[in-house]
């Protein structure tokens, strides 16, 4: 036999036994709060994914160029909260006096400032630094976004 428990002020959650012969439910022995789709736990991992790339982005441009590391996550809720990390890899000023910059995007808009996250300057030698970035994001949307290393 199914147990309804109605809400306070409206709506119901049905509840089936999960042993059919003797129709026994078992609940925590604690008090706390339900948690459900409309009262999710705040604070805590809800996803993960990853992007991964062997390719090499080369450019002489001024401006950001997409690389083709990316990862998309569709979020759970409108008010999630997105931290992107990215590390490994190298920025490469290739040549003495140049300045290497990298920087995420979420969709067509830049994360970073106008010289991005990660930043080198090569003043008298050419310079190969480690890449390693990270920001929170608010997409404000339940829809897939997309993240890239520009």
């Amino acid at each position: 036999m199914p147990l309804v428990l109605n809400g306070a002020t409206s709506g119901s959650t049905t509840i089936q036994a999960t042993d059919a012969v003797t129709a026994t439910l078992t609940l925590p022995s604690s008090t706390g709060t339900l948690l459900s789709t409309a009262n999710p736990q705040s604070g805590g991992v809800i996803q993960v994914v990853q992007g991964t790339t062997t390719t090499n982005t080369s450019t002489s441009s001024t401006s950001f160029v997409s690389t083709n590391l990316t990862a998309s996550i569709t979020p759970k809720f409108s008010t999630s909260k997105i931290l992107a990390l990215v590390t490994g890899g190298d920025l490469d000023t290739q040549s003495n006096g140049a300045q290497g910059c990298a920087t995420i995007y979420r969709g067509a808009s830049n994360l970073g400032n106008a010289t991005g996250l990660e930043n080198n300057y090569s003043s008298g030698t050419r310079l190969i630094t480690p890449n390693s970035m990270s920001i929170i994001d608010s997409p404000a949307t339940t829809s897939s976004t997309t993240y890239a290393v520009y």
